[in-house]
């Protein structure tokens, strides 16, 4: 699917999970496409479904130690 300028792209909690930390397995290919995206320039969505996955995901046991501070998932949204 060819992405033009205007177009809009649904972000799934998987790709922002993997996109945003560092030790993801997939945090390269995720914060790339993303990038790449933002370059042409797109609208990005996801939903409050998503944004509740995200937080699940990442406040689960074990998947970081420790958690990042609150200001951490406070910035403005300019980490890609």
């Amino acid at each position: 699917m060819t992405m033009t300028a205007g177009s809009a792209v649904f972000v799934d909690a998987n790709v922002l999970v993997y996109a945003t930390f560092d030790q993801a397995r997939w945090h390269a290919p995720a914060r790339h496409r993303l990038m790449e995206l933002g370059s042409i320039p797109v609208t990005f969505w996801t939903s409050r479904q998503v944004l509740r996955e995200f937080l699940a995901v990442i406040t689960r046991p074990g998947f970081l130690t420790p958690l990042p501070p609150v200001a951490f998932f406070a910035k403005d949204g300019k980490r890609f």
